[in-house]
Protein backbone atom coordinates (compact mmCIF):
# COMPACT_ATOMS: atom_id res chain seq x y z
CA UNK A 1 0.00 0.00 0.00
CA UNK A 2 1.54 3.08 -0.73
CA UNK A 3 1.74 5.96 1.84
CA UNK A 4 0.72 9.30 1.49
CA UNK A 5 2.09 11.54 3.18
CA UNK A 6 0.19 14.69 4.55
CA UNK A 7 2.79 17.75 5.32
CA UNK A 8 1.08 20.31 5.96
CA UNK A 9 3.84 22.87 7.09
CA UNK A 10 2.13 26.07 8.51
CA UNK A 11 4.43 26.18 10.38
CA UNK A 12 7.12 26.48 11.02
CA UNK A 13 7.95 29.35 9.45
CA UNK A 14 6.60 31.93 11.90
CA UNK A 15 7.60 31.85 15.62
CA UNK A 16 4.89 30.51 17.85
CA UNK A 17 6.89 30.60 20.77
CA UNK A 18 7.97 27.34 21.66
CA UNK A 19 5.88 25.69 18.70
CA UNK A 20 8.24 27.28 16.31
CA UNK A 21 10.67 25.32 14.92
CA UNK A 22 12.97 28.95 14.19
CA UNK A 23 12.17 29.43 17.75
CA UNK A 24 13.00 26.76 19.46
CA UNK A 25 15.67 25.85 17.75
CA UNK A 26 16.99 29.20 19.36
CA UNK A 27 15.63 27.93 22.72
CA UNK A 28 17.64 24.92 22.61
CA UNK A 29 20.58 26.29 21.23
CA UNK A 30 21.18 29.57 22.87
CA UNK A 31 18.47 29.48 26.45
CA UNK A 32 19.54 26.05 27.62
CA UNK A 33 18.56 27.30 30.84
CA UNK A 34 14.48 26.94 30.20
CA UNK A 35 12.05 25.80 32.88
CA UNK A 36 11.45 22.23 32.65
CA UNK A 37 7.18 23.23 32.36
CA UNK A 38 8.23 25.49 29.14
CA UNK A 39 10.90 22.77 27.73
CA UNK A 40 8.59 19.81 27.56
CA UNK A 41 6.16 21.53 25.42
CA UNK A 42 8.82 21.81 22.99
CA UNK A 43 9.32 18.09 23.35
CA UNK A 44 5.47 17.44 22.44
CA UNK A 45 5.11 19.50 19.43
CA UNK A 46 8.30 18.54 17.90
CA UNK A 47 6.37 15.13 17.79
CA UNK A 48 3.36 16.49 16.94
CA UNK A 49 4.37 18.68 13.47
CA UNK A 50 6.19 15.73 12.06
CA UNK A 51 2.71 13.94 12.39
CA UNK A 52 0.94 15.93 9.78
CA UNK A 53 2.56 13.27 7.46
CA UNK A 54 -0.35 10.90 6.81
CA UNK A 55 -0.74 7.73 4.72
CA UNK A 56 -3.28 8.17 2.39
CA UNK A 57 -4.78 4.04 2.90
CA UNK A 58 -6.56 2.29 0.39
CA UNK A 59 -5.85 2.69 -3.28
CA UNK A 60 -9.44 4.33 -3.80
CA UNK A 61 -8.89 7.14 -0.59
CA UNK A 62 -5.51 7.92 -2.40
CA UNK A 63 -5.80 10.51 -4.96
CA UNK A 64 -8.32 12.38 -2.61
CA UNK A 65 -6.34 12.73 0.27
CA UNK A 66 -3.66 13.55 -2.26
CA UNK A 67 -5.26 15.88 -3.08
CA UNK A 68 -6.86 17.23 0.14
CA UNK A 69 -2.74 17.52 1.26
CA UNK A 70 -1.88 19.57 -1.47
CA UNK A 71 -4.67 22.44 -0.98
CA UNK A 72 -3.75 22.25 2.94
CA UNK A 73 0.28 22.80 1.64
CA UNK A 74 -0.93 25.49 -0.28
CA UNK A 75 -2.84 27.17 3.23
CA UNK A 76 -6.74 26.41 1.18
CA UNK A 77 -7.90 24.69 4.50
CA UNK A 78 -11.56 24.91 3.72
CA UNK A 79 -11.15 23.13 0.54
CA UNK A 80 -8.60 20.61 2.53
CA UNK A 81 -11.35 19.92 4.81
CA UNK A 82 -14.05 19.68 2.44
CA UNK A 83 -11.78 16.53 0.71
CA UNK A 84 -11.22 15.29 4.20
CA UNK A 85 -15.22 15.49 4.89
CA UNK A 86 -15.05 13.21 1.76
CA UNK A 87 -13.36 10.64 3.07
CA UNK A 88 -15.05 10.14 6.12
CA UNK A 89 -18.35 10.11 4.38
CA UNK A 90 -17.23 7.25 2.23
CA UNK A 91 -15.63 5.30 4.82
CA UNK A 92 -16.62 6.41 8.49
CA UNK A 93 -14.88 3.12 9.90
CA UNK A 94 -11.31 4.29 8.46
CA UNK A 95 -9.34 6.71 10.49
CA UNK A 96 -7.69 8.48 8.32
CA UNK A 97 -10.29 10.84 7.13
CA UNK A 98 -10.83 11.91 10.96
CA UNK A 99 -7.06 12.46 11.80
CA UNK A 100 -6.47 14.11 8.47
CA UNK A 101 -9.26 16.13 9.53
CA UNK A 102 -8.36 16.60 12.76
CA UNK A 103 -4.67 18.06 11.91
CA UNK A 104 -6.06 20.86 9.83
CA UNK A 105 -8.52 21.88 13.30
CA UNK A 106 -5.43 21.35 15.42
CA UNK A 107 -3.13 24.07 13.18
CA UNK A 108 -6.16 26.42 13.83
CA UNK A 109 -6.37 26.44 17.07
CA UNK A 110 -2.72 27.09 16.92
CA UNK A 111 -3.39 30.23 14.94
CA UNK A 112 -6.37 31.57 16.61
CA UNK A 113 -7.03 30.73 20.06
CA UNK A 114 -9.94 33.32 20.56
CA UNK A 115 -12.44 30.42 20.32
CA UNK A 116 -12.78 26.85 22.14
CA UNK A 117 -15.01 25.61 19.22
CA UNK A 118 -11.77 24.87 16.86
CA UNK A 119 -10.05 22.89 20.18
CA UNK A 120 -12.88 20.91 21.03
CA UNK A 121 -13.81 19.99 17.06
CA UNK A 122 -10.32 18.79 17.23
CA UNK A 123 -10.37 16.54 20.53
CA UNK A 124 -13.50 15.01 19.13
CA UNK A 125 -11.98 14.32 15.39
CA UNK A 126 -8.71 13.12 17.03
CA UNK A 127 -11.08 10.48 19.56
CA UNK A 128 -12.66 9.22 16.51
CA UNK A 129 -9.47 8.65 14.54
CA UNK A 130 -8.24 6.66 17.46
CA UNK A 131 -11.24 4.98 17.95
CA UNK A 132 -11.65 3.66 14.34
CA UNK A 133 -7.89 2.47 14.01
CA UNK A 134 -8.45 0.66 18.04
CA UNK A 135 -11.52 -1.47 15.93
CA UNK A 136 -9.30 -2.23 13.21
CA UNK A 137 -6.22 -3.29 16.01
CA UNK A 138 -8.49 -5.15 17.43
CA UNK A 139 -8.94 -7.46 13.95
CA UNK A 140 -5.44 -7.45 13.30
CA UNK A 141 -2.52 -5.95 15.71
CA UNK A 142 -0.20 -5.34 12.80
CA UNK A 143 -2.77 -3.23 10.62
CA UNK A 144 0.23 -0.54 10.03
CA UNK A 145 -2.10 1.92 8.93
CA UNK A 146 -4.16 1.84 11.77
CA UNK A 147 -0.97 1.93 14.00
CA UNK A 148 0.29 5.06 12.13
CA UNK A 149 -3.31 6.88 12.55
CA UNK A 150 -3.69 6.52 16.20
CA UNK A 151 -0.06 6.95 16.99
CA UNK A 152 -0.91 10.38 15.05
CA UNK A 153 -4.02 11.65 17.06
CA UNK A 154 -2.02 10.44 20.27
CA UNK A 155 0.88 13.11 19.57
CA UNK A 156 -1.18 15.56 18.56
CA UNK A 157 -3.20 15.19 21.79
CA UNK A 158 -0.24 15.16 23.03
CA UNK A 159 0.88 18.55 21.64
CA UNK A 160 -2.61 20.10 22.96
CA UNK A 161 -2.21 19.31 26.63
CA UNK A 162 1.25 20.31 27.03
CA UNK A 163 0.46 23.65 25.31
CA UNK A 164 -2.39 23.82 28.00
CA UNK A 165 0.24 22.61 30.42
CA UNK A 166 -1.71 19.39 31.32
CA UNK A 167 1.30 17.42 31.78
CA UNK A 168 0.09 14.14 32.66
CA UNK A 169 -2.25 13.87 30.01
CA UNK A 170 0.74 14.97 27.61
CA UNK A 171 3.01 12.48 28.65
CA UNK A 172 0.75 9.81 28.41
CA UNK A 173 -0.48 10.73 24.57
CA UNK A 174 3.49 11.55 23.86
CA UNK A 175 3.92 8.39 25.09
CA UNK A 176 1.42 6.54 23.36
CA UNK A 177 2.14 7.79 20.35
CA UNK A 178 5.82 7.48 19.83
CA UNK A 179 5.23 3.25 20.60
CA UNK A 180 2.63 3.23 17.72
CA UNK A 181 4.95 5.53 15.15
CA UNK A 182 7.91 3.07 16.59
CA UNK A 183 5.78 -0.42 15.69
CA UNK A 184 4.63 1.01 12.37
CA UNK A 185 8.37 1.38 11.07
CA UNK A 186 9.31 -2.14 12.50
CA UNK A 187 6.05 -3.49 10.41
CA UNK A 188 7.82 -2.16 7.23
CA UNK A 189 11.48 -0.55 7.48
CA UNK A 190 10.70 0.56 4.02
CA UNK A 191 7.90 3.02 4.44
CA UNK A 192 10.64 5.83 3.99
CA UNK A 193 7.85 8.35 4.49
CA UNK A 194 7.42 7.31 8.19
CA UNK A 195 10.95 7.82 8.70
CA UNK A 196 10.26 11.76 8.03
CA UNK A 197 8.34 12.20 12.03
CA UNK A 198 11.58 9.76 13.38
CA UNK A 199 14.00 11.91 12.44
CA UNK A 200 12.31 15.26 13.26
CA UNK A 201 12.05 13.89 16.93
CA UNK A 202 15.61 12.40 17.22
CA UNK A 203 17.55 15.62 15.59
CA UNK A 204 15.94 17.78 18.30
CA UNK A 205 15.74 15.61 21.08
CA UNK A 206 19.03 15.83 20.57
CA UNK A 207 20.16 19.01 21.21
CA UNK A 208 17.60 19.66 23.85
CA UNK A 209 18.59 20.89 27.23
CA UNK A 210 20.05 18.44 29.75
CA UNK A 211 16.38 18.62 31.59
CA UNK A 212 14.40 18.52 28.76
CA UNK A 213 16.28 15.13 27.33
CA UNK A 214 15.52 13.64 30.77
CA UNK A 215 11.86 14.52 30.20
CA UNK A 216 11.83 13.00 27.26
CA UNK A 217 13.43 9.69 28.26
CA UNK A 218 10.33 9.52 30.76
CA UNK A 219 8.24 8.75 27.60
CA UNK A 220 11.00 6.17 26.37
CA UNK A 221 12.92 8.01 23.71
CA UNK A 222 16.31 9.14 23.57
CA UNK A 223 17.79 11.46 20.94
CA UNK A 224 20.33 10.85 18.26
CA UNK A 225 21.04 14.01 15.96
CA UNK A 226 22.95 12.00 13.53
CA UNK A 227 20.40 9.51 13.20
CA UNK A 228 18.05 12.27 13.35
CA UNK A 229 19.25 13.47 10.09
CA UNK A 230 20.01 10.48 8.60
CA UNK A 231 16.51 10.04 8.96
CA UNK A 232 15.30 13.10 7.77
CA UNK A 233 17.32 12.87 4.32
CA UNK A 234 16.17 9.24 4.07
CA UNK A 235 12.56 10.70 4.09
CA UNK A 236 13.07 13.42 1.19
CA UNK A 237 14.88 11.40 -1.59
CA UNK A 238 13.02 8.14 -0.91
CA UNK A 239 9.94 9.21 0.45
CA UNK A 240 6.84 9.36 -1.97
CA UNK A 241 4.63 11.86 -0.23
CA UNK A 242 6.91 13.34 2.54
CA UNK A 243 9.92 14.40 0.49
CA UNK A 244 8.33 18.28 0.98
CA UNK A 245 8.00 17.98 4.51
CA UNK A 246 11.51 16.86 5.02
CA UNK A 247 12.47 19.44 2.57
CA UNK A 248 11.28 22.04 5.57
CA UNK A 249 12.63 19.92 8.32
CA UNK A 250 16.02 19.73 6.63
CA UNK A 251 16.00 23.63 5.80
CA UNK A 252 15.53 24.25 9.47
CA UNK A 253 18.27 22.50 11.00
CA UNK A 254 20.16 23.74 8.06
CA UNK A 255 19.19 27.29 9.00
CA UNK A 256 19.12 27.37 12.64
CA UNK A 257 21.56 24.44 13.82
CA UNK A 258 23.85 23.86 11.66
CA UNK A 259 24.21 27.21 10.24
CA UNK A 260 24.24 26.32 6.86
CA UNK A 261 22.46 28.91 5.28
CA UNK A 262 23.01 28.45 1.45
CA UNK A 263 21.55 24.54 1.80
CA UNK A 264 18.06 26.13 3.91
CA UNK A 265 17.88 28.33 0.78
CA UNK A 266 17.54 25.60 -1.33
CA UNK A 267 14.96 23.58 0.98
CA UNK A 268 13.04 27.07 1.30
CA UNK A 269 13.56 27.79 -3.12
CA UNK A 270 12.14 24.37 -3.65
CA UNK A 271 9.11 24.52 -1.24
CA UNK A 272 8.16 27.88 -2.57
CA UNK A 273 8.12 26.67 -5.93
CA UNK A 274 5.93 23.74 -5.49
CA UNK A 275 3.55 25.49 -3.18
CA UNK A 276 3.61 29.22 -4.15
CA UNK A 277 0.52 29.78 -2.62
CA UNK A 278 2.31 28.99 1.15
CA UNK A 279 3.17 32.61 2.60
CA UNK A 280 4.87 30.48 4.89
CA UNK A 281 7.62 28.61 2.76
CA UNK A 282 8.07 32.35 1.31
CA UNK A 283 8.78 33.94 4.46
CA UNK A 284 11.45 31.45 5.35
CA UNK A 285 12.68 31.75 1.81
CA UNK A 286 13.32 35.34 2.58
CA UNK A 287 14.60 34.69 5.97
CA UNK A 288 17.43 32.33 4.68
CA UNK A 289 18.28 35.03 1.93
CA UNK A 290 18.81 37.73 4.77
CA UNK A 291 20.07 35.77 6.66
CA UNK A 292 22.68 34.70 3.63
CA UNK A 293 23.08 38.85 3.52
CA UNK A 294 21.35 38.89 0.38
CA UNK A 295 18.95 41.85 1.95
CA UNK A 296 17.42 43.55 -1.12
CA UNK A 297 16.38 39.71 -2.49
CA UNK A 298 14.89 39.59 0.85
CA UNK A 299 13.00 42.37 0.80
CA UNK A 300 11.31 40.98 -2.03
CA UNK A 301 10.30 37.69 -1.38
CA UNK A 302 8.74 39.39 2.20
CA UNK A 303 6.98 41.53 0.00
CA UNK A 304 5.69 38.95 -2.13
CA UNK A 305 4.75 36.57 1.00
CA UNK A 306 2.67 40.07 2.41
CA UNK A 307 0.67 40.10 -0.96
CA UNK A 308 -0.08 36.05 -0.70
CA UNK A 309 -0.59 36.34 3.11
CA UNK A 310 -3.28 39.29 2.54
CA UNK A 311 -5.36 36.65 1.29
CA UNK A 312 -4.47 33.90 3.99
CA UNK A 313 -7.17 33.45 6.66
CA UNK A 314 -4.14 33.61 9.04
CA UNK A 315 -3.25 37.35 9.62
CA UNK A 316 0.31 36.13 12.23
CA UNK A 317 2.06 35.52 8.22
CA UNK A 318 0.95 39.20 7.63
CA UNK A 319 2.43 40.32 10.74
CA UNK A 320 5.39 38.36 10.83
CA UNK A 321 5.63 39.64 6.96
CA UNK A 322 6.50 43.21 8.45
CA UNK A 323 8.36 42.19 11.13
CA UNK A 324 10.89 40.81 8.76
CA UNK A 325 11.00 43.77 6.37
CA UNK A 326 11.36 45.92 9.47
CA UNK A 327 14.32 43.18 9.73
CA UNK A 328 15.68 43.87 6.68
CA UNK A 329 15.01 47.53 6.56
CA UNK A 330 16.90 48.17 9.93
CA UNK A 331 20.20 45.95 8.89
CA UNK A 332 20.23 48.35 5.47
CA UNK A 333 20.67 50.98 7.93
CA UNK A 334 16.99 52.48 6.28
CA UNK A 335 15.39 53.32 9.62
CA UNK A 336 12.46 55.28 8.78
CA UNK A 337 10.98 52.62 6.56
CA UNK A 338 12.13 49.91 9.34
CA UNK A 339 10.17 52.05 12.09
CA UNK A 340 7.26 51.56 9.82
CA UNK A 341 7.07 48.13 8.90
CA UNK A 342 7.95 47.22 12.66
CA UNK A 343 4.98 49.69 13.80
CA UNK A 344 2.56 47.48 10.98
CA UNK A 345 3.78 44.52 12.79
CA UNK A 346 2.42 46.01 16.31
CA UNK A 347 -0.84 47.35 14.99
CA UNK A 348 -1.56 43.69 13.13
CA UNK A 349 -3.20 41.73 15.62
CA UNK A 350 -3.33 38.60 15.56
CA UNK A 351 -4.68 35.74 17.77
CA UNK A 352 -1.53 32.88 17.73
CA UNK A 353 -0.41 32.10 21.09
CA UNK A 354 3.57 33.32 21.93
CA UNK A 355 3.77 34.51 18.27
CA UNK A 356 2.57 37.80 19.24
CA UNK A 357 4.76 38.50 22.43
CA UNK A 358 7.60 37.26 20.60
CA UNK A 359 7.17 39.41 17.88
CA UNK A 360 5.68 42.66 19.40
CA UNK A 361 8.58 42.56 22.22
CA UNK A 362 11.33 42.65 19.50
CA UNK A 363 9.60 45.07 17.18
CA UNK A 364 9.28 47.16 19.82
CA UNK A 365 12.95 47.13 20.88
CA UNK A 366 14.01 47.83 17.53
CA UNK A 367 11.92 50.51 16.90
CA UNK A 368 13.78 52.62 20.03
CA UNK A 369 16.79 51.36 18.74
CA UNK A 370 15.73 52.66 15.32
CA UNK A 371 14.60 55.86 16.86
CA UNK A 372 18.19 55.93 18.75
CA UNK A 373 20.38 55.85 15.66
CA UNK A 374 18.71 58.35 14.00
CA UNK A 375 18.71 60.77 16.60
CA UNK A 376 22.73 59.75 16.34
CA UNK A 377 22.69 60.81 12.48
CA UNK A 378 21.42 63.77 13.54
CA UNK A 379 23.69 64.89 15.80
CA UNK A 380 26.59 63.86 13.77
CA UNK A 381 24.89 65.77 10.81
CA UNK A 382 24.11 68.98 13.16
CA UNK A 383 27.75 69.23 14.62
CA UNK A 384 30.63 71.12 13.25
CA UNK A 385 33.68 69.81 11.71
CA UNK A 386 36.35 69.73 13.52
Amino acid sequence: MNPTVKAFSVGFIYPLGTKNFQNFSQLFLKQREMFITRATKVILFISAVHCFSLWAGEPKSADAARHGIALAYNMQLDEAERIFNGLIARNPDDPQGYVLKSVVYYYRYLFDQSTTEIEKQFIKLAKTGIDRAHKRLAKDQNNIEALFYAGTAHIYLAALHGEQGNWLQAFWNGKKGIQYLNRTVEIDSTYYDAYFGLGVYHNYADVMPKLVKTASRLIGVEGDRRQGLYELKLAAEKGIYARAEAAYFLGKIYAYMEKDHQKAFECFRFLSTLYPKNAGFLLDLGESLRRNGKLDEARDIFVAALQIAGEDEFPIFVKLAHYRLGNVFYEKNEYEKAIKRFRDALEYKAMAANAVEKIDADASLKIAKCHERLNQQKKTQSSPDK
